[in-house]
């Protein structure tokens, strides 16, 4: 018949996605475009073989993480979240936290597991702790925090 149409509907409905890192609640993006996920996807590269008594290529991996931040979380949760990875932080955001998180919004975004930290060749106890959970948490969602420094 020559008056019958194709349709599907490919919208989704998003959920909220957001994370705690005591004291502070972060949001992130509820979806990533493409090309923000292909920048995440090529961010181990920009990791391996870097000399690390380089202050160039150290400040270029630090960018990527700043960048992978960003992209990730929303505009206000991405500045408490890199003011926490600086300097002077009152309450730090370590390296291991910052994989924690980019490795499980990469599995929220993706919408499949990564390979999990215990199988990898390079895990650590620290990249497995951590708890993950589909309830619902009592607490508001803040990115305010009293435990930043304050720099001028």
């Amino acid at each position: 018949m020559a008056d019958s149409v194709a349709f599907k509907d490919f919208s989704k409905t998003r959920k909220r996605v957001y994370f705690t890192i005591a004291p502070d609640d972060f949001d992130a993006y509820e979806t990533v475009p493409v090309e923000v996920m292909q920048e995440l996807v090529t961010l181990g590269g920009k990791f391996s073989g870097i000399d690390q008594n380089d202050p160039a290529q150290v400040a270029g991996a630090i960018d990527a993480i700043k960048a992978a931040v960003d992209g990730l979380l929303l505009p206000e949760s991405a500045a408490t979240f890199k003011a926490r990875m600086s300097k002077g932080s009152a309450n730090p955001i370590d390296l291991g936290q910052f994989m924690q998180v980019f490795h499980w919004l990469s599995e929220v975004h993706s919408g499949r597991p990564l390979e999990s930290p215990a199988t990898s060749s390079n895990s650590s106890p620290a990249a497995t702790s951590g708890t993950g959970s589909t309830a619902k948490p009592k607490r508001r969602a803040s990115t305010r925090s009293t435990s930043l420094s304050k720099t001028s």
